[in-house]
């Protein structure tokens, strides 16, 4: 899905996109992407967001 879709999915009322925030300790990284049904937008193919320990959500549950 690409961000535009998210968008205009949002604007709709259909599906709102969520913000989120994770952390890994080895190595540690930190790293923000924003999601729209579960899936990253804007992220490389290989992006697992499973891989980040500590995740922090905003705007969930407005599906």
């Amino acid at each position: 899905m690409t961000q535009r879709v998210c968008l205009l999915s949002a604007q709709a009322g259909l599906r709102w996109p969520t913000w989120k925030t994770g952390v890994t300790l080895e190595p540690f990284r930190a790293h923000a992407w924003v999601e729209c049904g579960d899936k990253p937008i804007g992220e490389p193919k290989d992006f697992r967001a499973g891989d980040y320990l500590v995740t922090i959500e905003i705007g969930a549950g407005r599906d």
